[in-house]
């Protein structure tokens, strides 16, 4: 596979999740169970390339 390939076939993919927790303590003492995800965006970049006549 020649480098402009490998360059070619990775695009970033961008996951963002927000939590909020019913728990009153810090953050590293809540119970996982405590978080509700409350929001999430994706974000996809694809660069095209076009080429003219």
């Amino acid at each position: 596979m020649t480098e402009e390939g490998k360059k070619d076939s990775v695009v970033p993919y961008i996951i963002e999740l927000d939590f909020e927790s019913s728990c009153n303590e810090m953050e590293s003492e809540c119970p996982i169970y405590s978080f509700k995800l409350i929001a999430k965006q994706e974000h996809c970049y694809i660069e095209k390339e076009f080429k003219g006549k």
